[in-house]
């Protein structure tokens, strides 16, 4: 007898719980994206969030960022912003290699250039799947 009442008042207790959280609300509106009372805007290819001195590099990573922030998952929303740097880094660092080896005659140097682009083309792989997943894991509703 006394399980189910205890049972009952934890059920209970729960749906009120459930139910005071604020659901998350996402907007696209002139050229923003409005999460709950946050708002991402894009300033030359890097998006800014209001009220937060963080800047991201993909739209997706900084909307579940504003979503961890406004659900209090902090240790997601850190590596969310991590995830995003480091993929960020290693791209720009590809991009970087690529224009090197177009620009490059001595055959010396192309042979670097093209050892740089193959030891990095895993590690930007891998980085954008770690990404991806730590995106996967952030909880609208």
């Amino acid at each position: 007898m006394t399980k189910s009442i205890t049972k009952l008042v934890l059920t209970q207790g729960l749906k009120k719980l459930l139910k005071s959280t604020n659901p998350i609300k996402i907007l696209n509106k002139d050229g923003k994206t409005f999460v709950n009372n946050l708002i991402i805007t894009e300033r030359a290819g890097v998006y800014y969030i209001t009220n937060v001195d963080v800047t991201f590099f993909s739209q997706k990573s900084a909307v579940a960022y504003a979503i961890c922030i406004e659900n209090k998952d902090n240790d997601l929303a850190k590596e969310i912003k991590e995830k995003d740097f480091r993929f960020n880094k290693l791209l720009d660092d590809m991009f970087y290699f690529k224009w090197s080896l177009k620009q490059r005659r001595d055959n010396f140097k192309r042979a670097i250039m093209l050892n740089r682009i193959s030891d990095i083309k895993p590690k930007l792989k891998l980085a954008e799947c770690q990404l991806n997943q730590s995106l996967k894991r952030v909880k609208i509703a």
